[in-house]
């Protein structure tokens, strides 16, 4: 028979927790990092003035997707993990709309941005257009030395503002980039690796562009 009485048989060495109460204390520390975070992260967000929204599934028949491209290329079967749909509102209340797809075949390159953005005016709109058509046709440059833009304004119009051109690579065709507005709508699509024709382009981006006219965010 011990010497120790049952209640002290129970109790851990002084100083120290149970098992099972050191375990519950660690699961408690974990999830409160993870918390913190995540919270973090979105404090950081709204501090640059953008507030992450949920996608509805009306937003996701919006964009100009990579399954609207498998009709002008057979090799190209869609990855549904290479693509990714985000909303958000800004601190001038604009709604964006941002899609992203990046094919993982090395053989086929193909890069698809497609943003729609909803502002609060026609002037916001106006400069925004102005704007986001400087920085896109900028963007190109890095890419790549060899890639660069063939504006083609006559090929393709729409709505009260527009810059439509073919992105090159080396010279050789290999996209397009629009940049839009009507109204309070402004939306950009880049689409690299993947040679266009005018009436391809056109089959491609009328689609789009009628659901953008009449989407509310």
């Amino acid at each position: 028979m011990s010497d120790f009485p049952p209640s002290r048989l129970a109790e851990p060495p002084a100083g120290q927790g149970s098992p099972a109460r050191l375990i519950a204390l660690i699961v408690l520390a974990v999830g409160l990092i993870g918390g913190a975070v995540l919270l973090g992260g979105w404090m950081w967000e709204l501090g640059r003035g953008v507030q992450p929204l949920e996608v509805r599934p009306a937003d996701r028949r919006v964009p100009l997707r990579a399954s609207d491209l498998v009709a002008l290329e057979p090799r190209l079967l869609v990855r549904t993990d290479a693509e990714t749909v985000s909303k958000s509102r800004g601190r001038d209340g604009r709604i964006e709309l941002a899609y992203r797809y990046e094919h993982p075949d090395p053989d086929l390159p193909l890069t698809i941005l497609c943003q729609t953005i909803v502002l609060p005016t026609v002037e916001l709109a106006e400069s925004e257009f102005f704007q986001l058509e400087a920085v896109s046709v900028r963007s190109l440059a890095r890419l790549s030395p060899s890639t660069s833009f063939a504006p083609a304004h006559d090929v393709y119009r729409w709505g009260d503002h527009s810059s439509f051109g073919f992105v090159t690579q080396a010279g050789q065709p290999a996209g397009l980039l629009l940049i839009a507005r009507k109204d309070q709508h402004v939306v950009s699509v880049r689409i690299t690796g993947l040679a266009l024709d005018a009436g391809q382009a056109a089959s491609l981006l009328e689609p789009f562009l009628e659901t953008v006219a009449t989407y509310e965010p």
